[in-house]
């Protein structure tokens, strides 16, 4: 999903490109530890990522199961190539050197297949879905679909699905079950025409008895340990907006209403905004703007008052005050029917 190293108001964008062979590697490989341990990484190791970004956080929002994680790769032996982490994103299929992209995250994750895959297995199916991508059969989908069919459109957790399903190996991210009643679910598929019910979230493998958690992994990094307080806490209120005060979001400022006319008029189909539903443009620029603006002013207030103690509660009641300020902003009350 993109669900993920997965929202900018202009553009969106992550991950590389792969390209293609069929000879197996005969040299050696140096071992690639997971951040912080001593842990190597295999054939069908899944990594999943947090970033405490406004993007990362809405998607928390969405798809089940509920977890600390937003996007997820899987590392994949190549062929001479070696070991390399593999992703689809909106810039399509891509791979990376460990060495280059773990402890770049704020957050990472190591899930295991308990059996490891055999052989070539993982490689093979890769090589048949790099194909498709190279014919344009195959493209990012935005409206974060899971389809037990092959429709030719994934996002992140989906695309791992379809590979270790075509490799004949356990489902890391099968679509969940979820029996209750769920407010978001109801909410955005009639404000956003998207099917919450079909996301499925890169916290799926750590409830699956076929994958077990390896090594957590967290940069020490006080600033960035902060603003993911500060959404957490903004999700919550958002939350609380919407859901207690029925509120809706407000219409979107000038320039991100350009956007969404620009994008209803056909621009932007390889991004982000164009990719979704019509629907939910606007509100999705609304609730990034209002993220943004309340994490710049309380941002601003600890720099401001740089070398004070900010405890957690301390920022937990700021950016609680600072949302309340900018409520009736972003998020109006519905007409009072005449």
């Amino acid at each position: 999903m993109n669900f993920g190293n997965c929202f900018r108001a202009t553009t969106i964008a992550l991950f590389l490109l792969i390209h293609p062979t069929n000879t197996w590697c005969t040299t050696e490989q140096a071992d690639v530890r997971f951040p912080g341990s001593d842990i190597v990484l295999q054939d069908g190791d899944l990594l999943l990522y947090y970033n405490p970004t406004p993007l990362e956080g809405l998607n928390s929002l969405f798809g089940l199961p509920k977890g600390r994680y937003s996007h997820a790769s899987v590392y994949v032996m190549l062929p001479k190539i070696g070991g390399r982490i593999v992703d689809f994103s909106a810039r399509g299929l891509s791979e990376q050197a460990p060495a280059a992209s773990l402890e770049q995250d704020y957050r990472i994750a190591l899930v295991r297949p308990n059996d490891p895959p055999p052989v070539e297995h993982l490689a093979t199916a890769l090589s048949d879905i790099r194909k498709r991508v190279a014919d344009g059969h195959i493209k990012f989908d935005y409206l974060l679909r899971w389809t037990a069919e092959d429709d030719g459109r994934y996002y992140c957790t989906e695309f791992i699905s379809r590979l270790f399903r075509n490799a004949q190996l356990p489902d890391p991210f099968p679509l969940q079950s979820d029996s209750e009643n769920n407010f978001w679910r109801g909410w955005v598929a009639e404000n956003m025409d998207i099917d919450y019910s079909r996301i499925v979230s890169p916290n799926a493998p750590l409830h699956s008895p076929a994958f077990k958690l390896m090594a957590e992994y967290q940069r020490n990094d006080p600033a960035a340990q902060r603003q993911e307080l500060e959404l957490d806490t903004l999700l919550k209120q958002m939350e609380f907006y919407i859901k207690e005060q029925g509120r809706v979001p407000a219409t979107p400022p000038l320039g991100s209403r350009l956007l969404v006319g620009m994008a209803n008029a056909g621009f932007f189909t390889d991004q982000l905004i164009g990719g979704l539903p019509p629907k939910s443009r606007p509100i999705l620029l609304v609730a990034h703007e209002f993220i943004v603006r309340v994490q710049e002013r309380v941002e601003r207030s600890v720099w401001l008052y740089e070398g004070e103690d900010w405890p957690p509660a301390t920022i937990v009641n700021l950016t609680q005050r600072t949302a309340d300020a900018l409520r009736d902003k972003y998020f109006a009350l519905p007409p009072v029917p005449r």
